[in-house]
Parts: structure tokens; sequence; C-alpha cells
């Protein structure tokens, strides 16, 4: 036997969870991708994931590597999905992240020949960015904003979430 129908998913060849997640994640694409449409997936503070949710970033990725691979499934009768129109970002703290993320992150770089990949990393605002930002916001020049950028700097030390809250709160 083993055929089956493992917890009631349809998964009985399919193995251990780890392969199973990764499997469900290739059926939720390619019912996604037969519709045609362009998909955006967006993974937020990757420095706190787990060894699963980067495996299936990297199956995803391979897949467009190896079109022939399934996402590490056995089951044939699950064609790859397409990757035509598939955004897929990831972000994460550099200063949280551990060596685990960066090895598989440069994994990530290695597939540059098969996938697009980009490195865009975001620092703290200077005090200058800060009132060039107001400035240009408030429609003053940055004669007159610059008491304001010095206050907004001192609050956030340039902190891009924080400028943005700082002002917002202010504003309310």
């Amino acid at each position: 036997s083993g055929g089956g129908v493992v917890g009631g998913t349809g998964t009985g060849n399919i193995g251990s969870g780890r392969n199973r997640v990764r499997h469900l994640f290739h059926i939720l694409l390619n019912s996604i991708f037969c519709v045609g449409h362009p998909v955006v997936i967006v993974l937020d503070d990757l420095q706190w994931s787990d060894s699963l949710a980067m495996d299936v970033i990297l199956g995803v990725i391979q897949s467009k590597a190896h079109p022939s691979s399934n996402l590490g499934s056995d089951d044939d009768h699950v064609s790859p999905p397409s990757r035509e129109g598939l955004f897929l970002l990831g972000s994460y703290r550099d200063n949280e992240a551990d060596a685990n993320l960066l090895q598989r992150i440069s994994v990530m770089d290695v597939m540059k020949q098969y996938v697009k990949v980009t490195h865009l990393s975001i620092g703290m605002l200077s005090r200058r960015d800060i009132d060039e930002m107001l400035s240009y916001k408030l429609g003053l020049p940055m004669r007159y904003t610059r008491d304001l950028s010095e206050q907004v700097f001192q609050k956030t030390r340039g902190h891009p979430l924080f400028v943005q809250t700082f002002l917002r709160s202010i504003i309310s």
C-alpha cells in the first residue's frame, strides 16, 4: 500500500511533513498560475523564518532553474508551475540575520542565471534626506524645514519606519 490518503490530504506518497508543505505550496502555485495573471509573493522579515519556509522559497526558485522538478514532490501527476509573471520579494534585517539565512540567500545568488536576483540595502535616513523629504512634501524651501527635520532626526535617528510613524503622529 502507501498510495492512500494520509490525514485526509491525498498526499500518501509525499512522505515527511516538510515534503507535504512543499507539495501543497506547489499545488497552490499551480492553481494561481493557471489563471494567467501575474503574482507577487512578499516574504517579510526573513531573518525570523524557519528552515522549512526557506526550503519552500528555494524550491520555487529551483523549479524555475529546473522546470522538470516538482518542488520536492514525488507526485508525477502535477506538472511544475510556470514562473512567468512571478515576482518574489523577500526582505530581512541584515543586522538580525543569522549565518543560516545568509547561506540560503547566497544559494539564491547562485541561481541568478535562471532568475533575476537584486539586492537592495535600505539604510537609515540622514538629516539631509529628512530635510529634502519634508521640503518636497510641504512644498517649502529646505531653509524653512530644517528645524523640523532636525527634530524628526533626533526623535527617530533616521530610521525610515520611525520617521514615517513620527510624522504621522504629529500630523494627526
